[in-house]
C-alpha cells in the first residue's frame, strides 16, 4: 500500500499495473511480495547465520586449528550457499503463495479498473482495494507452511554442518 501511495509512484503506473493484474515494471505486486518475504526471512535468519560465520572466522584464526582450515572453509561456503537457498525459497514463496488467487481474482481487478476516471484519490482507492484483498487472505496458513519449510531447510543445513565436523547429533 505504501508503494502505491508513494509520491514517486505515478497514477499512470498504478493504472498500468491494475490493467495487467498486478504486473508492471514500475509497480509489480508479485515482486513486492517476493521482496517482503525475502526481507522477513533475512531478518529471521541473518543473526544465526552471522553468529555461525563469526564462530567459524574465529576458529580459522586459531593457529592450533590450522589443520581444520579446509573443513572450516567448506562449512563457511556451505553456510553461505544454503542460507542463500533459504532466502531464495522465501522469495519464491512470497510470489507463489498469492499469485494464483490474486492474479485470477476477476472481481478485484475489474473493480480496480473501474476506479480510473473517478477523479482525485485514484491511488487511495486502489490502495484500499488492495489492502482489503490482503486482509481477506489466510495468512496464518501461509506463514505456518512457510516457516515450517524454511526452518526445515535450516535444520538440514545444521545436519550437514554436523556431518562435516563428524558430529552425528
Amino acid at each position: 500500500m505504501e508503494i502505491i501511495l508513494d509520491k514517486g509512484t505515478h497514477a499512470s503506473s498504478v493504472r498500468a499495473c491494475v490493467n495487467r493484474r498486478g504486473q508492471w515494471h514500475n509497480l509489480d505486486y508479485y515482486k513486492i511480495l517476493s521482496d517482503a518475504s525475502r526481507y522477513q526471512t533475512v531478518k529471521a535468519f541473518d543473526k544465526s547465520k552471522n553468529e555461525l560465520n563469526c564462530i567459524i572466522s574465529n576458529m580459522l584464526k586459531q593457529k592450533d586449528l590450522h589443520y581444520q582450515k579446509g573443513t572450516l572453509n567448506s562449512i563457511q561456503n556451505i553456510l553461505e550457499k544454503r542460507v542463500e537457498k533459504i532466502y531464495q525459497e522465501a522469495y519464491d514463496r512470497g510470489r507463489d503463495n498469492y499469485f494464483d488467487n490474486l492474479f485470477n481474482d476477476d472481481d478485484l481487478w475489474s473493480n480496480m479498473m473501474q476506479e480510473w476516471g473517478k477523479g482525485t484519490g485514484y491511488k487511495n482507492r486502489i490502495s484500499s482495494h488492495t489492502e482489503q484483498w490482503f486482509l481477506n487472505q489466510d495468512h496464518d496458513t501461509f506463514d505456518k507452511e512457510n516457516s515450517e519449510k524454511l526452518n526445515l531447510m535450516w535444520q538440514e543445513l545444521l545436519v550437514e554442518i554436523n556431518n562435516l565436523i563428524g558430529n552425528e547429533n
